[in-house]
């Protein structure tokens, strides 16, 4: 008894990369490549046979011409569909990524402007407070010293709330890493570049809970008790660390932005005209970001 062999015609090899064509990797050099790896992956094995006059094709040319046009008009039909369906299924994704990619480009923006702002708030308050601290080394007289004092007194409540905001930014920065992890995962650098400004907001969160001299100016000794409440090495040591944040925190964050961006507002002449302009400012933070 002769043994059948599992032959196919080329007819059901190219209804097979027609179907491969158009269920999901349509509109995509990949379908094509699929066909033909499939063709050779067969044709390795002996599972595949050239035309012959048996074959499907053979068969459906001698059909009347009739026939053919309907079968022809049918295939074209079902192709134009699935096509249609599929070239609708691709802007559907793309519009979702573009708006997922928006969102995650707003939530970050918000979070490190805010964070940086916060950081030039109690860097201009521990600066003023050094300030006053050296105008009474300086001898400067009481009278003047004590309006200094007192403006240092009334800005006190702003570095309060400066500091808590602050305090609780530094903490949902680290959510954008879980929340945005796939789109973040598919651009270049970008979840490390989110983490050097985290670790940049830490350590001003790390050295901002400083002493502050909160003084009645009433007092005769208001003046040292001012010297005695201030830390000069630990204001210092934030205010380094705000420069080191301001430096860093906006360039990095604005760089996952322009990222996440990019597949929206596309890159023109003026976009190159910026950024030749702006190419010192730019090897600079490179070279920081190196260190």
């Amino acid at each position: 008894m002769q043994t059948i062999q599992p032959k196919f015609a080329v007819g059901l090899l190219t209804l097979l990369a027609v179907f491969l064509y158009i269920v999901k990797l349509i509109i995509s050099i990949r379908g094509l490549f699929a066909a033909v790896a499939i063709y050779l992956i067969l044709l390795a094995f002996g599972l595949v046979e050239t035309v012959h006059d048996e074959s499907l094709i053979t068969k459906i040319w001698g059909l009347p011409k009739e026939y053919q046009i309907a079968g022809l008009s049918a295939i074209m039909t079902i192709i134009g569909f699935f096509v249609a369906l599929s070239i609708s299924g691709s802007s559907w994704k793309a519009q979702l990524r573009g708006k997922i990619s928006a969102d995650a480009a707003f939530d970050i923006d918000k979070s490190y402007s805010d964070a940086t702002k916060l950081i030039t708030e109690m860097r201009i308050f521990c600066e003023t407070t050094l300030r006053v601290v050296n105008s009474i080394k300086a001898a400067t007289p009481r009278q003047e010293v004590i309006l200094h004092i007192n403006f240092v007194n009334g800005q006190i409540p702003k570095f309060f709330e400066a500091r808590d905001r602050f305090s609780k930014l530094a903490i949902d920065v680290y959510d954008f890493e879980s929340r945005y992890a796939v789109i973040l995962a598919s651009l270049w650098n970008a979840i490390n570049m989110l983490r050097k400004a985290n670790t940049a907001i830490g350590d001003v969160a790390n050295n901002m809970w400083i002493i502050v001299p909160s003084v009645d100016t009433k007092h005769p000794d208001s003046i040292e008790h001012f010297l005695v409440g201030v830390n000069e090495g630990k204001y210092n040591k934030l205010i380094e660390s705000c420069k080191e944040g301001h430096s860093l925190v906006p360039g990095l964050a604005g760089a996952v932005k322009g990222q996440l961006l990019h597949p929206i507002v596309i890159i023109n002449l003026h976009t190159i005209r910026y950024l030749i302009h702006s190419s010192a400012n730019i090897r600079q933070f490179i070279c920081k970001l190196r260190k």
